[in-house]
């Protein structure tokens, strides 16, 4: 569906500090004419000095990635509750752990998409988020049901202790030498715990064994 261009639109505000998704995710939102204006930001810092300094008298949606320069978004998503209350927040990110997926939702976001989905996924995302619930799109939603999550998180002592020296600042090469293991064996090691965790970075998986408890 789309909507012709007016000034009583909804306001779009896009963060995701991959720059080239969020100018090509600015760009398409355009094209669908369901805005009044879309604003694309890098930072966070920068989000809530948009929104402290412009009077926004519109409605405003954001679409926010989860990680945004090496950290979550969780503490921004309750500043945007508390400062406009009325606003609607979609998460769409390349997240695929259940343990963040969940651990997201106790902020309350209106809708949470996966990078994953089409365009049009995420359009139904903005139609449907926050009208009775949640909205997640099905990507999201598998990710959730998903029974073998627990199985897939079973680490060794040694896995643990790599993780926990990954924490400190540690880098690949520094927990070999700590260890007394070759740069492979640590490279293997940090495969295998990836897989385990269903992450794709260090910073991802920091922050799912920060949620478990680990470090």
């Amino acid at each position: 569906m789309r909507l012709s261009l007016n000034e009583n639109g909804p306001l779009a505000i896009l963060l995701d500090d991959h720059k080239l998704f969020t100018d090509t995710f600015a760009r398409t939102l355009e094209t669908t004419r369901l805005f009044s204006h879309v604003f694309s930001f890098y930072d966070e810092r920068e989000v809530l000095e948009f929104v402290f300094k412009e009077k926004l008298t519109n409605e405003i949606v954001f679409f926010m990635e989860y990680y945004i320069n090496n950290k979550t978004t969780l503490n921004l998503l309750k500043d945007i509750r508390r400062i406009k209350p009325k606003s609607r927040a979609i998460i769409i990110s390349s997240i695929t752990n259940p343990l963040l997926i969940k651990d997201l939702m106790r902020y309350k976001p209106h809708g949470v998409s996966s990078k994953y989905s089409s365009f049009d996924e995420i359009i139904k995302c903005l139609y449907f988020a926050g009208k009775t619930k949640p909205y997640l799109c099905p990507v999201i939603q598998k990710l959730l049901n998903d029974t073998s999550a627990d199985q897939a998180l079973s680490l060794t002592s040694r896995e643990i202790d790599i993780i926990r020296r990954f924490a400190t600042g540690e880098s690949a090469a520094e927990v070999a030498q700590s260890l007394s293991l070759s740069p492979h064996t640590i490279a293997t090691h940090r495969k295998n715990i990836f897989k385990k965790m269903r992450c794709n970075s260090i910073t991802e998986l920091l922050a799912i064994a920060r949620n478990m408890g680990i470090i």
